[in-house]
C-alpha cells in the first residue's frame, strides 16, 4: 500500500509531504526526479519510431488525481532532440 500525505493526514502544502508522495510516483518510462520537479524521458532509437509520450504522460496525471496533486500545465514542457 502506498501511503499518501492524505492517508497520513497531513497539509497537502509543504516538501515533507510532496517528498513522500513523489517517492512513489511510478510511470512506463525512464523518470528523473530532483526536488520538485519531474522529468518523464523517452529514448527514441529509430528515427520514425512511434513515441509514448502521452501515454507516460496520462499515467503521471493519473497518479496525479490518485494522490490529490495536481499537474501544473503551465510549467509542463515536452523537449524533442
Amino acid at each position: 500500500m502506498v501511503l499518501c500525505p492524505k492517508d497520513l493526514g497531513w497539509d497537502h502544502n509543504g516538501p515533507l509531504p510532496f517528498l513522500v508522495c513523489i517517492d512513489h510516483l511510478d510511470v512506463d518510462c525512464l523518470i528523473y526526479k530532483y526536488v520538485d520537479d519531474t522529468v518523464l524521458t523517452e529514448p527514441l532509437c529509430v528515427q520514425h519510431q512511434p513515441s509514448n509520450v502521452e501515454l507516460f504522460f496520462h499515467q503521471l496525471q493519473v497518479w496525479a488525481n490518485n494522490s490529490d496533486m495536481v499537474v501544473n500545465l503551465n510549467k509542463t514542457k515536452e523537449i524533442v532532440m
